[in-house]
């Protein structure tokens, strides 16, 4: 294995270990194991210790449902003239994926073969 991906592989299994008090890899390998709801208990114990460490005032609990006033009230800066960027529906996020997963092929298949001709062209000349 490269060792790029063995940093990636320990960098992931620390995820959750500081924010949620885990257990290394849990997030990773563990969390299936685990019965209905843990996760969800896990996310909603983070977030009362956050409200219970940072100073009232210091924090702003956001729905972007509310739009921009909350936000910009908050951070005490103008409300934008654009409209606030709402969620993405499921059937825009499926799209922007497909669009995504074409590009990546589209773009990788030719790099990937022009990187084996020009191998192929180094090796046959040396």
């Amino acid at each position: 294995m490269f060792p790029l991906f063995q940093d990636i592989n320990a960098v992931r299994c620390m995820m959750g270990t500081v924010t949620l008090d885990l257990e290394p890899c849990v997030l990773i390998y563990g969390f299936q194991d685990k019965p209905a709801g843990w996760l969800e208990e896990q996310y909603e114990k983070h977030n009362a210790r956050v409200r219970a460490t940072v100073p009232q005032g210091r924090l702003l609990v956001f729905d972007v449902t509310q739009g921009w006033d909350p936000l910009c009230t908050f951070l005490s800066r103008p409300v934008p003239d654009v409209p606030f960027p709402y969620a993405v529906n499921d059937s825009t996020f499926m799209r922007r994926l497909g669009v995504a997963l074409q590009v990546a092929i589209y773009a990788w298949i030719p790099c990937l073969a022009l990187s084996v001709v020009l191998l192929l062209r180094c090796s046959c000349r040396g």
